[in-house]
């Protein structure tokens, strides 16, 4: 019941963290396509929590059975931050090296696959899977928008209530 619990309120304030000037990877899926192949081709965890932000990220794009609809774009959960030609840790405000090298792991597999045309040494754009920076806890997505806006890192505190326990995580 405690997970159970957890993952509702990480998914909830996934959400409201993210849902706020922020721009997301969108992809068209192929015929055929349901939500677990969507997330697979792109490297994504297919477990209930991811698919639930799948869901809440896209809403009304849905039948009546919750399959994706054709000919319409779908936001996946990762974060597209721009690359400021200097390094992964320094683009997205975090200082762990083990995540930043997860990251670039995850750009090359998705132009190595032919899932983005450019590098994002050349894009200048960052894919980061959301799953990634909810475990490293140091940063929480930065639209290019807040980019220009904003030079400072900025850190998100929420609290996580566990049974009598209150921890604070930081994003």
């Amino acid at each position: 019941m405690k997970k159970f619990f957890l993952l509702v309120i990480l998914t909830v304030s996934t959400l409201s963290i993210y849902s706020q000037n922020f721009e997301y990877l969108k992809v068209k899926p192929k015929t055929g396509d349901g939500i677990l192949n969507l997330l697979y081709r792109y490297y994504l965890p297919t477990d209930q929590a991811t698919i639930n932000l799948f869901y809440d990220i896209n809403k009304n794009k849905f039948d009546k059975n919750n399959n994706l609809l054709k000919g319409f774009k779908y936001n996946l959960p990762v974060a597209i931050y721009k690359f400021n030609k200097k390094n992964i840790r320094s683009s997205i405000g975090i200082s762990d090296y083990n995540l930043a090298k997860e990251i670039e792991i995850y750009n090359q597999k998705l132009f190595e696959n032919g899932l983005i045309r450019k590098s994002y040494k050349k894009s200048k754009k960052l894919y980061v899977p959301l799953y990634l920076l909810n475990y490293s806890k140091e940063s929480a997505p930065i639209s290019k928008k807040e980019v220009k806006k904003k030079a400072k890192k900025r850190k998100i505190i929420f609290i996580l209530f566990l049974g009598k326990n209150t921890k604070k995580s930081i994003l």
